[in-house]
């Protein structure tokens, strides 16, 4: 991992302008949180390898050392901190656009915070808050094969390479990701929810379908709407509309 080409590659004017990288780490959010209160809003910290890697509701994060991109980078929350889950989303739209500059044009978003690509998980964002900040993690599965994972990931989920059958740079990627997740957090903080509903409808691949959702104490299925004026999904019933606010979501 070259951390030189990434900073020189950069056009950002905060994100990026410290990054740190070790070969091995628990978990990139884990050392970004540990460090949180030292380091400025933009901080990188990179890792080749995670030993406990985490997703979303503390499941298991799997990926091979040396193939595939872990890291996690420190933000503030929007102005109004009720909205710190659409970091989620803003960093979801900038993985998928680092991964449509690949060439990969079958990539596509799920609520609330998976890249899929021809409907298999290739990526997912891990937003937690500590300080008064937010620490934004992202994991995208690179030059990864099946073969590198357990069965019961394997079923489910794809990488750059398995798709295109090319190696890509891994340093490459997270520089378009990272300048990605600037623009388009300048372009939220400017235009508010209106630009976040309108960047991620567009690049989901949920919308109009039927889906399942699962919540702690319900379970229904509709058709997926897209975003509401909250950021959070709207799922069509036979009986009514529903916000979806926390939740497991399938598709049908």
């Amino acid at each position: 991992m070259n951390v030189e080409f990434i900073s020189q590659n950069l056009k950002n004017s905060w994100l990026g302008k410290s990054i740190y990288l070790k070969n091995e780490i628990n978990s990139t959010n884990t050392w970004a949180k540990d460090n949180i209160k030292n380091e400025k809003r933009g901080a990188v910290f990179i890792a080749n390898h995670q030993t406990n890697g985490r997703g979303l509701k503390n499941r298991a994060w799997e990926a091979p050392a040396g193939k595939n991109i872990l890291l996690s980078f420190i933000d503030i929350p929007p102005q109004n901190p009720e909205q710190a889950h659409h970091l989620t989303l803003l960093a979801g739209i900038a993985l998928h656009e680092a991964v449509l500059q690949t060439g990969n044009t079958h990539a596509t978003l799920k609520w609330p915070n998976d890249l899929l690509i021809n409907s298999k998980k290739a990526g997912g964002i891990l937003c937690e808050q500590k300080e008064n900040k937010i620490v934004v993690g992202i994991g995208l599965n690179v030059n990864s094969t099946k073969t590198d994972f357990s069965p019961a990931v394997q079923a489910i989920s794809t990488s750059l390479f398995d798709e295109s059958g090319k190696e890509e740079k891994r340093e490459t990627i997270i520089t378009h990701i990272l300048n990605a997740y600037e623009f388009f957090r300048s372009q939220y903080d400017i235009q508010g929810i209106s630009f976040l509903k309108a960047e991620w409808n567009k690049r989901n691949g949920i919308m109009g379908k039927t889906v399942r959702i699962i919540e702690v104490d319900n379970e229904y299925t509709g058709t997926a709407m897209g975003l509401d004026d909250q950021g959070f999904l709207l799922v069509k019933t036979q009986n009514e509309l529903k916000q979806v606010i926390a939740g497991d979501l399938f598709l049908v």
